[in-house]
């Protein structure tokens, strides 16, 4: 009767031990014996006159005893889901973690209902998404269920190895320099995946032709079992809900067929990628939720130049010349994370004793202004900047006045915008923006702001479009 009308097993054993046990010796082990047919659990329930007339619903102890009986449910705090997973039921629906979406727990009260566990759909949803649920991060119990790395293979500098950078005669472009930037921004997603206060700032990008695993290896970064966790986006639109959806539920996000982004596009994928946090409505969510952004991002290209962009220390980009199959030759999952998590625990150590740390999981100042040196390789060549440059040049400290001369932005645009075209797509702050970054010096007027410049004359345009053999100028005289 206790089982069949719900009531909690441990009271149940309790009390047939307190009333029978003095008479009957193995009453408890009875008791438990029957408690282990669960699906009769709560199939009963206790009439009353006029009930026929009248749905009486199940308890919620009852309710609670028929879900614990059959399922496992936890909140995935990663995917930001409720998911379920069948431990007795004998039925082959949800013998692994499963979504609950509206399908699954239609399913579930439906089969409520035919065991006699009179409920509501609400009341089903209201249980499900409480603390009957216990919270789950996927990524984190799978971190903490490695064995020690031991300390002796660099298994991480092993799954760079297995990418070939093409020489490109400066930019700080080697195998030993990726290498190097591979283990920071490995760590760092790791880190990122687990606490809430860090966030993965830093782009990875492959550039190169054409099916030679640049996605391909992206993807194989998580072991199997995760890998739904990697999300691919090829829309290149930055600014939508569905960009922000990914980057707070997905381990990893890879940004395919990635190019050069501008305007307001640029803005939100700079502020997108930064945030801590994100607010927005998930199903099911009757308010805003603020959920972390856990993702680390990547990105692949079939085009070399794809920045565009002054501040651009955020992408990590390298031009890939051929990369070993991760689908021939899995990776060491074990090897890396665990390497990755010692790292990371030997940096936060450090950090909370005060003491130096050689390295860190971040990118300091002086390594940032060093990325920006080795991503002129990938800029894509300006024309604002190349028009200016082709009719002006920045005088010397000791050029004697009379040789210089006064423009505004209105005069530069005149002179450089030859084609009417050209004026569709520049702007007066265009060309405030690159004649500051070119080095002309500015001058405030009463009749407006200017920069003193050098004009030039025909024949030294004509001389300048000559080649001479001294086009091999180094990375750090490149201004574009």
């Amino acid at each position: 009767f206790c089982l069949c009308f719900g009531a909690e097993k441990e009271e149940a054993v309790k009390h047939m031990a307190d009333k029978f046990g003095g008479e009957y010796a193995d009453t408890e082990r009875v008791a438990r014996e029957i408690y282990k047919h669960t699906e009769r659990l709560g199939t009963w329930k206790i009439r009353q006159q006029g009930e026929d007339e009248q749905k009486r619903y199940t308890s919620m102890r009852a309710l609670l005893g028929w879900l614990g009986a059959r399922y496992e449910m936890h909140h995935n705090t990663l995917s930001n889901q409720y998911e379920v997973r069948a431990i007795n039921t004998g039925e082959k629906l949800y013998l692994d973690w499963t979504e609950v979406d509206t399908r699954v727990s239609n399913s579930l009260f439906v089969k409520m209902e035919l065991d006699n566990i009179c409920t509501t759909q609400k009341k089903l949803d209201t249980v499900i998404r409480s603390n009957f649920s216990p919270e789950f991060n996927p990524m984190e119990e799978y971190l903490k269920s490695l064995p020690k790395w031991d300390r002796k293979t660099d298994h991480i500098a092993e799954l760079a190895h297995r990418v070939t950078v093409m020489q490109t005669g400066g930019y700080r472009h080697t195998e030993e320099d990726f290498g190097y930037a591979f283990r920071k921004w490995l760590v760092n997603m790791v880190v990122c995946w687990v606490r809430p206060d860090v966030t993965n700032q830093s782009i990875m990008v492959f550039v190169g032709k054409g099916g030679i695993f640049k996605t391909t290896f992206f993807d194989h970064l998580l072991p199997p079992h995760l890998r739904k966790y990697f999300a691919n986006d090829s829309t290149g639109d930055y600014k939508n809900k569905d960009f922000l959806q990914m980057c707070a539920s997905k381990a990893i996000v890879c940004l395919d067929e990635f190019s050069c982004l501008r305007g307001k596009n640029l803005d939100s994928f700079k502020s997108n990628i930064t945030k801590r946090n994100i607010s927005m409505r998930i199903p099911y969510a009757e308010w805003d939720c603020i959920l972390q952004n856990n993702a680390g991002f990547c990105a692949t290209s079939n085009e070399v130049h794809i920045i565009d962009d002054d501040e651009n220390r955020r992408f990590l980009i390298w031009r890939i010349e051929k990369i070993k199959s991760p689908i021939d030759f899995p990776f060491n999952y074990e090897g890396i994370y665990s390497q990755a998590v010692a790292l990371a625990q030997e940096v936060i150590e450090k950090r909370r004793r005060g003491e130096h740390c050689d390295w860190v999981y971040w990118f300091t100042k002086e390594e940032n202004e060093e990325i920006q040196r080795h991503n002129l390789y990938f800029r894509v060549n300006n024309y604002i900047a190349e028009r200016i440059n082709k009719f002006y040049r920045v005088p010397d400290a000791d050029t004697p006045p009379e040789f210089c001369k006064f423009v505004t932005a209105s005069d530069v645009m005149d002179r450089i915008c030859t084609n009417p075209a050209f004026r569709q797509s520049m702007s007066n702050k265009d060309i405030s923006k690159y004649m500051e970054v070119l080095g002309f010096k500015k001058i405030h007027r009463k009749t407006g702001n200017g920069w003193k410049v050098i004009e030039m004359r025909p024949d030294e345009i004509e001389n300048n479009q000559k080649m001479d053999g001294s086009e091999d100028i180094p990375p750090e005289d490149l201004p574009f």
